[in-house]
């Protein structure tokens, strides 16, 4: 298994778009492969081999993928190569949740914040949004990392809420990924897109909007908050809304 991953980490970091293009599919089809070991291990709480094995040799620093990974958002990737992207690392983070340091870098996290920043395309920011889930999830320097490189002001920018009135009064739909656009109106499909991007964003917010354990030096609820005024004026009742919905 090494000198699979070994290959696919020479392709992803390579200089040339073509090769690094071909590292995300060899990896996403060897992610893919082990989708069974993977439900096997959340059947029987049991690791295969094959499984940690790789496991291992993501502890190890120079054949980390999440570490080449980060340096493709860089790039200028198509929507559906930046798709596939988000897909490996949200990948990468479930087997190997220790990678989630990889984004304490501000220049790491910073990457993928200018991408969302830039994306027009609603399927490609519900993908890094849903990435941003899997980064912080349990990694509260993460949180820090997200704050102190402007995250909260990109992510607030793609909720589109006519009024706070708006906002869903119950718990948002676990959506992995985008639904198909089959609506009959692309006017319809596109408030259905953005309406699941939303749900994405509330997703992040509940997980972002709760008290932290007095160890891990983090913000309270309402400073937290106050990192998304600039942007959201109307955020003190969103959290409030937010609040509600983690009661139910």
């Amino acid at each position: 298994m090494k000198d699979d991953i070994s290959y696919i980490i020479d392709h992803l970091d390579s200089s040339s778009e073509k090769d690094i293009l071909q590292g995300l599919d060899l990896l996403d089809q060897f992610l893919f492969n082990l989708v069974p070991e993977i439900q096997l291990h959340v059947d029987n709480f049991t690791h295969s081999d094959q499984l940690r094995a790789f496991i291992k040799l993501q502890d190890n620093a120079a054949l980390n993928v999440v570490s080449y990974l980060a340096k493709i958002y860089n790039r200028e990737l198509a929507n559906d190569q930046l798709v596939k992207l988000n897909r490996t690392v949200q990948g990468c983070l479930l087997i190997h949740p220790a990678s989630r340091a990889i984004f304490n870098r501000a220049k790491n996290m910073t990457r993928l914040l200018n991408v969302l920043h830039e994306s027009n395309d609603i399927a490609v920011s519900i993908t890094l949004v849903s990435t941003l889930i899997h980064i912080v999830l349990d990694e509260y320097e993460n949180f820090r990392t997200f704050e102190r490189c402007g995250g909260c002001g990109v992510l607030i920018r793609h909720l589109k809420l006519n009024s706070i009135d708006e906002f869903p009064q119950s718990k948002p739909p676990n959506h992995s990924s985008p639904i198909s656009s089959s609506s009959p109106s692309s006017s319809t499909t596109a408030i259905s897109n953005q309406q699941n991007l939303n749900f994405k964003i509330i997703e992040f917010l509940m997980l972002y909007m709760t008290e932290e354990p007095d160890n891990t030096h983090g913000l309270t609820v309402k400073e937290k908050s106050k990192l998304f005024e600039k942007d959201c004026p109307e955020i003190d009742l969103l959290v409030e809304s937010l609040i509600e919905l983690n009661k139910l």
